[in-house]
C-alpha cells in the first residue's frame, strides 16, 4: 500500500502539511537532527502502515478536529490546540479528552542533500586533524572519534535513501524497458497491418467486414482454418487469397491495439510509480503519531 493510495485531499496529511498553526508541516531538513530519523523504518511504515486502522484512527480525529462547526450545538466536542498537540475535549464530560500528537514530515531528497553538505564539512574537519601539524594529544583523538562516528552515521543514512532511490530506478527501468519491447511489436504489428492491407484486391461491405470479425473472435482470435476461409470466399464470390488478406489484417489490427492497451497500462503504471515515490519522498513520515486518551 502505497501513501497515495491512503490519503486524499481530505485526509491528515494533507492538512498537517499544509496547516499554519501546528508542528505538522514539513520539517526543515537543514534544522532536523537526522541522526533521530530511523530512515529505513519510516520509508517502511509509509509504504505499507499508512493504511492500519490506527493511522485510519488518527486520520479521523484530525478530520474531527479540523471540521468546521455547523452548530455549536451539535458539537461533540470542543477543540483546542496546546504545545503541537491536538485536543478533543468531551462536551458533556469535561474529564474525557483525546490527546493527539500529530505526525511529522520531512522532505527526503532536501534531506539528503543537506546530509550530503554535512558529510563533506565533517569529512573536511577530519583531513585537517589528521594533517595536522601539531602534536597529537587526547583532545585531538577524542575530537576525531566524534567526528568520525558522526560520518558513519550520515553516511549509512545516506546510503539508506540511495537504497530507496535505486530501488525505485529499477521499478521503473524495469517498466521502461518492456514499454520499449511493446513499442518494438507496435511497429511491428503496424507494419504487418499495412503490408495486409495493401495484399488486399477486393474491397468488401462494412457489414461484411465486420462479419469477418466476428468470425475471427469466435475462432479464438485466430485466422480460421483453409477449408472455412474457402467458404468464405465462395460465400463472398471473392478470392480464398483476398479473405485470407483480410483475415490477416484483422489480425494484424487485433494485435496491434492489444500491445497499443498493454502500452497504455505500462505509461499508467509508471506515472503512478513516479507520482508515488515524488509524494512519498516529498513528504517522508519521520514520527508516527500518538493518540491518548
Amino acid at each position: 500500500m502505497n501513501i497515495n493510495d491512503n490519503i486524499n485531499s481530505k485526509n491528515i496529511d494533507s492538512k498537517t502539511i499544509n496547516s499554519k498553526n501546528m508542528d505538522t508541516k514539513t520539517i526543515n531538513s537543514k534544522t532536523m537532527d537526522s541522526k533521530d530519523i530511523n530512515i529505513k523504518t519510516m520509508y517502511a511504515f509509509q509504504l505499507h502502515d499508512l493504511n492500519s486502522e490506527l493511522y485510519k484512527k488518527y486520520l479521523s480525529y484530525i478530520d474531527k478536529f479540523f471540521k468546521k462547526k455547523v452548530s455549536k450545538k451539535n458539537e461533540v466536542y470542543d477543540k483546542k490546540y496546546l504545545d503541537g498537540k491536538y485536543i478533543l475535549i468531551d462536551r458533556k464530560d469535561k474529564s474525557k479528552k483525546i490527546v493527539i500528537t500529530p505526525s511529522q514530515f520531512i522532505n527526503m531528497n532536501e534531506l539528503y542533500f543537506s546530509m550530503n553538505t554535512e558529510c563533506n564539512k565533517l569529512l573536511y574537519e577530519i583531513t585537517l586533524l589528521i594533517e595536522t601539524k601539531s602534536n597529537i594529544n587526547d583532545e585531538h583523538r577524542q575530537k576525531f572519534d566524534e567526528l568520525k562516528n558522526k560520518y558513519l552515521i550520515m553516511k549509512e543514512k545516506l546510503n539508506d535513501i540511495q537504497l530507496i532511490n535505486d530501488d525505485f530506478y529499477k521499478i521503473t527501468q524495469e517498466l521502461l524497458d518492456v514499454k520499449i519491447k511493446e513499442s518494438n511489436n507496435l511497429a511491428k504489428y503496424y507494419q504487418i497491418r499495412n503490408i495486409s492491407y495493401e495484399k488486399i484486391k477486393t474491397m468488401i461491405s462494412e457489414k461484411d467486414k465486420n462479419e469477418l470479425i466476428l468470425l475471427f473472435k469466435k475462432n479464438q482470435n485466430k485466422i480460421p482454418i483453409q477449408s472455412e476461409i474457402n467458404r468464405i470466399a465462395k460465400k463472398y464470390k471473392i478470392s480464398s487469397n483476398d479473405i485470407e488478406n483480410w483475415f490477416s489484417w484483422i489480425e494484424a489490427s487485433y494485435l496491434y491495439l492489444l500491445v497499443k492497451r498493454d502500452i497504455n497500462e505500462l505509461d499508467k503504471e509508471i506515472m503512478k510509480e513516479e507520482n508515488n515515490f515524488d509524494f512519498n519522498t516529498k513528504y517522508m513520515i519521520i514520527k508516527k503519531p500518538i493518540i491518548s486518551k
